[in-house]
């Protein structure tokens, strides 16, 4: 298939739709999708003006993971060669799990190895009845070490370990109980329902949204639970004394103000 392998549609700057585009190949992470997908997410997410971004596949699949043409070439290269290709998918994945803006899967039909690294970088993951998840790669002889952190920290070590070491595939509302997706609808509902999620996150605060993106990490790599917390006191001091929360605070309590003058005009 010719044109990019990842597209990216802007509404109106606030809301950035990044679709993989090659529906041809199930939406598969060959090296040339990979590469532009990790710079568009890079690129959306760096800038300023962009309040979510929604990850999203063209076709009937939103992506069956690492392709098996790609994979058998790679087992006959060296180990220094596989290393490079792996910390290329690495960075891929790194780079969605820490955008700092709000992410968004839109997911439509099978999200399965890669695929499912991806669902679980996503802070918000909506799925078609139809979707179908699971960690595959043990099936074929290889393992899903990239995309283990996410699943880790996404469904925590009990579920992640039952799932990364039995490959077994999961529907929409098994993935939904297993905490890796927050949504579940038909697949005629699929569009409203991301359309649902990103006016609730256009509702909050970019910049409080954007500080929350950044502490997360660290409070999961901090050394110690006091640590954590000592991290999580200062970074809400410096955020109470920032420009945006002084306008957001200023703008709440504006509105409140107007609500209770409208509550007494009523009462007249």
């Amino acid at each position: 298939m010719t044109g990019p392998a990842v597209e990216v549609e802007h509404h109106d700057h606030a809301v950035a739709w990044v679709w993989l585009n090659r529906p041809d190949s199930r939406n598969a992470l060959v090296p040339d999708l990979v590469a532009e997908l990790t710079d568009a997410v890079r690129r959306v997410g760096d800038d300023p003006r962009t309040r979510v971004l929604v990850l999203a596949g063209r076709g009937s699949a939103f992506s069956a993971g690492g392709d098996l043409t790609s994979l058998r070439a790679m087992a006959d290269e060296t180990y220094h060669r596989n290393l490079l290709d792996s910390q290329v998918l690495s960075r891929l994945f790194q780079s969605l799990d820490e955008c700092p803006c709000p992410v968004v899967a839109r997911v439509q039909g099978p999200a399965l190895g890669g695929g499912t690294g991806l669902a679980a970088c996503a802070d918000v993951v909506v799925a078609s009845e139809s979707a179908r998840f699971g960690c595959t790669e043990v099936r074929v002889g290889i393992i899903p070490a990239v995309i283990a952190p996410y699943l880790l920290d996404k469904l925590g070590p009990s579920a992640a370990r039952r799932h990364l070491i039995s490959g077994e595939r999961l529907t929409a509302a098994q993935a939904r109980a297993a905490g890796l997706v927050h949504e579940v609808v038909a697949p005629e509902r699929l569009d409203p329902a991301v359309a649902a999620v990103v006016a609730e996150l256009l509702a909050g605060d970019g910049a409080a949204q954007r500080a929350i993106k950044r502490l997360l990490p660290l409070l999961r790599s901090a050394p110690s639970r006091d640590a954590a917390v000592a991290l999580a006191t200062q970074e809400s001091a410096r955020v109470r004394v920032s420009e945006p929360a002084r306008r957001g605070i200023d703008a709440a309590l504006d509105r409140l103000s107007q609500r209770r003058r409208d509550s007494d005009r009523r009462k007249e």
